[in-house]
């Protein structure tokens, strides 16, 4: 007969890099992406099953204060299915 519905999901994900620094903060914050990027190059493991993050886009803000202090804010997501009887196991 017919299994349970797949349903496919989509979850965002988000990495926030902060940074005070008297100078290079753009350089520091931009290593620190890097960093991360480079760190979710090769996917993500859950339950056995390798996911590949898609970057979705990036924001900056820096505060002007007596200490520059910047955040760079990267924007991820993931796709995956489920079944609808068992949403916690990826398929």
């Amino acid at each position: 007969m017919h299994g349970p519905a797949i349903h496919k999901r989509t979850l965002a994900v988000a990495v926030e890099a902060c940074a005070l620094a008297a100078s290079g903060l753009d350089d520091t914050l931009d290593l620190m992406s890097k960093e991360v990027e480079t760190a979710l190059a090769g996917g993500i493991t859950v339950s056995a099953r390798t996911l590949t993050p898609t970057y979705t886009g990036m924001s900056y803000q820096d505060e002007a204060a007596d200490k520059p202090v910047g955040v760079k804010r990267m924007t991820f997501t993931l796709e995956f299915e489920a079944a609808a009887n068992a949403p916690d196991t990826l398929i």
